[in-house]
């Protein structure tokens, strides 16, 4: 008799479905997985990658089934670079910018 699988692959929010190709949202079993999937740029994290984060963690956090979050970087070279700096440019055009970015990461981080 064939075993049923976990679903490995679910994106979650209209936001983060558009951004399925940078981030991949998985929930194995009772772990819920985010991916952070681009190796190319050794999953350096761009603005759509840390928009897709609360989105995530707020579908897992509605899932009683999921007991644990992780996070994991696509690739074998790196988890992640850490922010990606190409976009740097434009975050720190002007104040706005600034405070919107630091806002960004502000949701980021709580809802982590």
């Amino acid at each position: 008799m064939a075993r049923a699988r976990p679903a490995l692959h679910r994106s979650f929010a209209l936001r983060a479905r558009r951004q399925a190709v940078s981030v991949l949202v998985e929930k194995r079993g009772a772990v819920g997985w985010i991916v952070f999937n681009r190796p190319e740029k050794k999953n350096a994290i761009n603005d759509a990658m840390w928009r897709a984060i609360p989105a995530a963690m707020g579908e897992f956090d509605r899932d009683s089934e999921v007991r644990c979050i992780a996070f994991r970087g696509a690739g074998s070279e790196a988890f992640a670079a850490g922010a990606d700096i190409s976009e740097f440019e434009s975050v720190r055009s002007d104040r706005g910018a600034v405070a919107e970015y630091d806002d960004l990461l502000d949701r980021v981080l709580h809802s982590i």
